[in-house]
């Protein structure tokens, strides 16, 4: 599978800009990854933002992930949740401060 994926995937876009409005080939990405998922799993945009981060924090996932392109993970776990965000409605509470 993974070699499938290495023949239709594009490399890795290198930096994931913050102006989501500048990246429109980036969002195009992350939206056809939101398909393939939605394809087997209904996400809210808080499990959709929940499941990019976990392609950098858990160690299978990230070896696998990487496996097609070195640094996807990171990219996804950043990709992700900003397409949650901007497309999805996904409402953040603000960090918390330090009393």
């Amino acid at each position: 599978m993974a070699a499938r994926l290495r023949v239709t995937h594009p490399p890795c876009p290198r930096p994931l800009t913050n102006n989501w409005t500048a990246a429109r080939g980036l969002r195009d990405e992350v939206a056809e990854h939101y398909e393939s998922v939605r394809r087997y799993w209904q996400p809210t945009p808080e499990a959709y933002a929940a499941l990019g981060r976990m392609y950098l924090t858990d160690p299978q996932q990230r070896w696998m992930v990487d496996q097609v392109e070195p640094d996807l993970s990171a990219w996804l776990a950043a990709a992700i949740p900003a397409y949650a965000r901007n497309r999805l409605g996904l409402h953040e509470p603000p960090a918390s401060r330090p009393t």
